[in-house]
């Protein structure tokens, strides 16, 4: 299990991850777990309704109950989506998750949380393809219980921090478990450099990627799956490095 991860929002995280994904997908099976849940979006897809958030609240899931959560992305690619408010997508009682009403994160009971949290992290890391995470922000994780982004780290064989050159992204970053790795987002105007970044993170850049508006419009059209950027195929590599 790859997870890729952030100390500050907006760095671009889920761009990085998904592009990963794709690479990955290009030579074996890849799943592509959503825990921001903006990769939908990303590939210009309406959010679905059941996705991890209703299985983690979920008070009896069936054993099928997270593959049949899945969505197909691209060829070789599937999503397990983070889930969105009622009213849109598929309804639960077609994933076996209809438990009469789940209760909102804040009242269950923290235990049960991180047992399902473990569960989850558990079942993703014994599964057969090759598992691309996006955790997202992991300093304030407002969209999703810190249990569970904790608990897919922790199973991590491979952690990825994204983020920027920036004195305030690398300073939030330190106080987190050090990663294997980083993927830096650079910009001409900033002072600092990669090497600067890999010297205060303690961990190696594996790449350097130049921040371009391209990107923005291929997220901002829903292309970015169909079109990726060709700044981003060089993350490709990085999977197929993974592969062997």
């Amino acid at each position: 299990m790859w997870c890729f991860w952030s100390a500050k929002g907006g760095v671009g995280t889920t761009v990085v991850a998904a592009a990963v994904a794709l690479g990955s997908a290009r030579s074996r099976s890849t799943l592509l777990v959503d825990l921001g849940g903006d990769v939908e979006l990303l590939f210009g897809r309406a959010p679905a309704r059941a996705g991890i958030s209703r299985w983690l609240e979920a008070e009896n899931p069936p054993p099928d109950a997270l593959s049949r959560l899945e969505v197909d992305l691209a060829p070789n690619l599937s999503l397990l989506p983070w889930g969105h408010e009622p009213g849109r997508g598929r309804p639960d009682n077609e994933l076996g998750l209809d438990d009469g009403g789940a209760q909102p994160p804040a009242s269950v009971p923290l235990p049960a949380r991180e047992q399902r949290a473990g569960l989850l992290a558990g079942l993703v890391d014994v599964d057969d393809r090759t598992v691309v995470v996006d955790l997202g922000t992991r300093s304030t994780a407002p969209t999703q219980p810190a249990t569970v982004a904790a608990e897919l780290l922790r199973f991590a064989a491979r952690s990825t921090l994204v983020t920027r050159a920036c004195y305030l992204a690398i300073r939030a970053a330190q106080p987190w478990p050090r990663p294997d790795e980083v993927v830096v987002v650079a910009r001409q105007s900033r002072a600092l450099r990669s090497a600067d970044v890999a010297a205060a993170i303690g961990a190696p850049v594996v790449r350097e990627i130049r921040w371009d508006p391209a990107v923005a419009r291929a997220v901002d059209a829903g292309i970015f799956g169909s079109r990726t950027p060709r700044l981003l195929r060089s993350l490709g590599r990085l999977a197929e490095a993974d592969h062997r």
